[in-house]
């Protein structure tokens, strides 16, 4: 098959579903599906991922590369959260060996007040300067992938700090801005949460489905 350009339209990719739907099931992981209509969806992370298996030959990204220069999904968007702060990341291999997971904990004398109140500004700043950040875009691979996560993960709540939202009221930005975590509550289901990111105590729970975390136990996802 003959290689797809990335800056090629949507439409290309529509005349191609229905037949690679056909030869390979596993795509439909990649597709949305209405009736009979097989729509891929408007995402350029979608995107990126249908040309990987397209130029790889109609075969899997095995290597599971995340895109990491794209937008990430948006948590909500019909609630008013939108994207305020993204920093892009190089595509990157997915490999769990590649990544840190810093402990919040450790380095809290920096960011937060003996009463333990975190001032999430200083929270991003020291930790961008001292650490590199990964950004929502692996969050969202991993949760399409879960069986990629590593077991562990599921012991703490993991921030991806280079990813902050914005929520507007009556449509109008506001001073407002929220991280989001991923966790794993105890019947191993995975889910992702988002916090009121300027102000937090360490003593704040963070909920996934029916499992509770303490925000002090969260890790900072990072690259090594």
């Amino acid at each position: 098959m003959k290689p797809v350009n990335e800056k090629a339209s949507l439409g290309q990719f529509h005349k191609m579903i229905t037949c690679l739907l056909s030869k390979y099931p596993e795509m439909e992981e990649l597709l949305n599906k209405e009736g009979s209509q097989v729509l891929i969806k408007n995402d350029e992370r979608l995107v990126k991922e249908f040309i990987l298996f397209v130029n790889n030959g109609g075969m899997p990204n095995e290597s599971h590369m995340i895109c990491g220069d794209v937008q990430p999904d948006l948590f909500h968007p019909q609630d008013g959260y939108y994207l305020k702060k993204h920093t892009p990341q190089p595509d990157f291999p997915w490999n769990p060996k590649k990544i840190s997971l810093v402990p919040l904990i450790k380095y809290r004398d920096h960011f937060a007040s003996k009463k333990g109140i975190i001032n999430g500004w200083l929270m991003h700043e020291y930790f961008s300067k001292h650490f590199s950040l990964c950004n929502g875009c692996i969050a969202d691979y991993l949760f399409d992938f879960r069986y990629l996560i590593p077991e562990s993960w599921k012991e703490y709540p993991t921030l991806f700090l280079n990813t902050i939202y914005g929520k507007k009221y009556g449509g109008t930005e506001n001073g407002d801005a929220y991280v989001r975590f991923m966790g794993c509550d105890y019947e191993n289901h995975w889910d992702r949460q988002i916090k009121y990111f300027p102000k937090m105590y360490l003593s704040d729970d963070i909920r996934f489905c029916g499992r509770s975390f303490k925000i002090e136990n969260a890790m900072v996802a990072c690259f090594k």
